[in-house]
């Protein structure tokens, strides 16, 4: 029987509902989304919750910056959006990340959220599974048909495709609450009996090592995904001695 809870990333834009959504999968209000609470999560935040006999470790990503400028374009192609992941590595150097859920408004998909999506499928995409958390659906009286009329644009004309999705409200008092907290449960359910077979650290190192050599690696790992002196060097090292 695999060991230790199911280990789940938040990952979306900022403004998406990334906190709305914790305080979804805990049934309770972990997290103040309140109209006089900031705006945006400011650091990757950890939650270790247990509902329905499943243990998970929550991380929620701190939202995503713009892209980069086109003015260096070497930089690109590693990658363009930066994101704290140095914060879990700071906790726990052997994190496991078992399932990424995307977070995205039910609305028209902006050109950020893709570029955002795109880096997510780069570094996660065939190592461990993305669900795709479709929020803010409160208008619709059957939140299921925003999928139906969007699935095929999100999919061939975005290229935003994930090996799951569930459509959502994270308002604590609207009618549809309780089924959108089911459908997010029945979706980490089905990872929880796998879970513990990969850690950040290995998911990283893989996504890097397919790059091949990059220069400068150990600068951008600090800059770029908030990782401490000690760890990227660490990382760099395990790639290749001669990077460092």
């Amino acid at each position: 029987m695999p060991q230790g809870p199911l280990g789940v990333v938040i990952i979306g834009e900022t403004g998406v509902g990334k906190s709305a959504l914790v305080n979804l999968i805990a049934g309770k209000v972990l997290v103040d989304v309140s109209a006089e609470a900031d705006i945006c999560t400011k650091r990757t935040t950890k939650y270790d919750i247990t509902i329905d006999s499943m243990h998970l470790r929550v991380w929620e990503i701190v939202g995503f910056n713009q892209p980069m400028d086109d003015k260096n374009p070497a930089d690109k192609e590693i990658s363009v959006i930066d994101v704290d992941l140095g914060t879990i590595f700071a906790h726990d150097k052997t994190a496991a990340v078992d399932v990424v859920l995307f977070c995205m408004r039910g609305e028209r998909t902006r050109e950020i959220t893709t570029k955002i999506f795109d880096s997510v499928r780069d570094m996660f995409g065939d190592q461990v599974p993305i669900v795709l958390v479709i929020n803010h659906l409160e208008l619709e009286k059957d939140m299921e048909e925003w999928w139906s009329r969007n699935e095929e644009t999100l999919r061939t004309k975005k290229g935003i495709e994930g090996d799951g999705h569930v459509c959502v409200t994270g308002l604590l008092d609207h009618r549809n609450y309780k089924q959108s907290q089911e459908a997010v449960l029945a979706q980490l359910r089905v990872h929880y009996e796998a879970r513990g077979n990969k850690t950040l650290e290995s998911i990283v190192l893989t996504y890097f090592g397919r790059l091949g050599h990059k220069k400068n690696l150990k600068e951008m790992l600090k800059k770029r995904y908030k990782i401490d002196q000690s760890t990227a060097r660490r990382l760099v090292e395990a790639l290749s001695p001669t990077n460092c």
